[in-house]
């Protein structure tokens, strides 16, 4: 792993690089395009996160996309559609 350090004064930022290969993430929050808004808002609620893995299924979890609090609110709520029928397809970040 690389570390660079930003001294500034006191303060101090430090920034991790890593590699994919290096990240290993357990109980990762994921739902699929067919769950429902609210059931991705209340996995947010849940795993304390604005932005939870969109994967293809829960069989094959390959990463397709992103949902957001931001997206929520934006294309859902804002644009009065219903959390509870709007799927998380039409509402997720899909350029991966």
């Amino acid at each position: 792993m690389l570390e660079m350090r930003n001294y500034i004064g006191t303060l101090t930022t430090t920034h991790h690089f890593v590699k994919d290969k290096d990240i290993m993430i357990a109980n990762l929050a994921c739902c699929t395009p067919e769950h429902t808004v609210q059931q991705a808002a209340e996995m947010m609620v849940r795993h304390d996160c604005g932005e939870i893995a969109i994967v293809e299924s829960i069989e094959n979890l390959k990463p397709i996309g992103v949902i957001t609090d931001r997206d929520i609110a934006w294309r859902v709520v804002a644009a009065g559609k219903s959390p509870t029928q709007t799927s998380v397809g039409d509402a997720m970040l899909s350029n991966l």
